[in-house]
C-alpha cells in the first residue's frame, strides 16, 4: 500500500487526518510486519511480540508482565498463550513461589521460530534501511526513541 493509498482509505472511512500526521505511516508499517508475520508463520503480531519477549527471558515471564509489554489486555494475552501452547511453541510452569501464579516459557521449537522470527525481522529492517545512510538511521532511531518515549509518558484515558 502507497502513503497515498492509506490516506485515501483513512478519508474514504469519514476521517481526515491533517498531513502532519504519522499514523498512516506507523499503520503501514504495523500492516506489513504483522501480515508478514501472519502470512509466514500464521501467527498475528501480538504472538510474535510474546515469543520474542519470551526468546530473551529464558526463565520465562507471567503472562501479566507479557501483557504489559504487549499492550493487550489480559484475556488477550491468555489466549495468545493458550495458542502458543497448543503449538508446541511455550508451556505454563508453575511459580517458585506462589501456587496461584504460572510462568509462561519457551518451548525448543518455541525458542527455534523466535530466533527465526527474529532473524527475519533484523533482514527486513535492514532492506527496508538499506538506501539510507548511517546518519539517517542514526537520526531515525532517535527520533523514534523520542516518539516512542513521549508515547510512553502520555497517562492512560
Amino acid at each position: 500500500m502507497t502513503p497515498k493509498s492509506t490516506a485515501k482509505s483513512v478519508e474514504a472511512a469519514g476521517a481526515p487526518l491533517p498531513s502532519s500526521s504519522l499514523l498512516p505511516t506507523l499503520g503501514r508499517i504495523y500492516q506489513k510486519l504483522t501480515t508478514r508475520t501472519y502470512l509466514r508463520w500464521k501467527l498475528p503480531g501480538s504472538a510474535c511480540l510474546a515469543l520474542r519477549y519470551l526468546h530473551v527471558r529464558p526463565d520465562g515471564a507471567e503472562p501479566g508482565v507479557m501483557t504489559a509489554t504487549a499492550r493487550v489486555p489480559r484475556q488477550t494475552m491468555t489466549s495468545i498463550v493458550d495458542n502458543l501452547e497448543k503449538r508446541g511453541l511455550a508451556k505454563r510452569r508453575p511459580h517458585a513461589h506462589d501456587r496461584r501464579r504460572i510462568i509462561v516459557v519457551l518451548s525448543a521449537k518455541g525458542r527455534r521460530l523466535a530466533q527465526e522470527i527474529v532473524d527475519d525481522f533484523l533482514a527486513v529492517e535492514t532492506a527496508a534501511l538499506a538506501g539510507l545512510k548511517a546518519s539517517q538511521v542514526d537520526r531515525l532511531r532517535g527520533l523514534l526513541t523520542g516518539f516512542a518515549d513521549g508515547l510512553a509518558e502520555l497517562k492512560q484515558s
